[in-house]
């Protein structure tokens, strides 16, 4: 705001008069509350694939890995909203960036990880306890790693190794389509198989290409 000091003559004083230049109209209570449902609403997006991909983990453990599958491809639905609606409502935060990481950890890091080893990967004992740890840790650690590149300002427009959705898409995926088929050491030894290469295809993939996101 700008002042200005008007000397006014008055009964033979002299007084000043402050005058205001510029002054603002009041903020709206019903848009400053619109505004902030916009904010709110792409965390929204996001809590719902955190709770999708926590009740993929309940699923799992309750032999109903089905459902746990599409639990997992729900998130992605939920994953692939929050953030289009992010950048279309122009809400884009910090947190929100955190909080969606630690989302993806929970339904594409952790929840894959349960579903496969209690769905096949316990039969192979420590292997298979190996092979689902190595998906998880993986995960974490390509959600780090895009985390530290958005801070740097050095991950927008390049994206490298493989997406965690895409790494849970797999093990969901394959989950879903073979829960029919009869136990077997060779299902479970493919399981291991794929399980492990889901993750380690991310980091040999980064040597040797990068992908452009459009």
């Amino acid at each position: 705001f700008r002042s200005e000091l008007l000397s006014m003559e008055n009964s033979g004083n002299t007084e000043k008069v402050v005058g205001l230049k510029g002054f603002s109209k009041p903020v709206d209570p019903s848009a400053k509350r619109a505004r902030k449902g916009i904010y709110l609403l792409p965390n929204l997006l996001t809590t719902g694939a955190l709770f999708s991909g926590f009740y993929a983990v309940l699923l799992g453990f309750g032999g109903r890995y089905e459902l746990a599958a599409m639990a997992i491809f729900v998130a992605m639905i939920f994953d692939g909203l929050d953030g289009r609606v992010a950048r279309m409502t122009n809400t884009q935060s910090d947190f929100g960036v955190q909080y969606d990481s630690l989302s993806d950890m929970v339904s594409f890091g952790v929840a894959p990880a349960l579903l496969v080893y209690s769905w096949s990967l316990d039969a192979t004992g420590k292997v298979g306890i190996a092979a689902a740890f190595v998906y998880a840790s993986c995960a974490a650690l390509r959600l780090a790693r895009f985390n530290v590149q958005s801070t740097l300002g050095s991950g927008s427009n390049w994206f490298t190794g493989l997406p965690s959705p895409v790494a849970a898409a797999l093990i969901a995926g394959f989950v879903w389509s073979t829960n029919g088929s009869q136990p077997s050491l060779l299902l479970s030894g493919f399981t291991v198989l794929l399980t492990a290469t889901a993750r380690s295809e991310e980091h040999t993939s980064e040597l040797q290409s990068q992908f452009r996101i459009s």
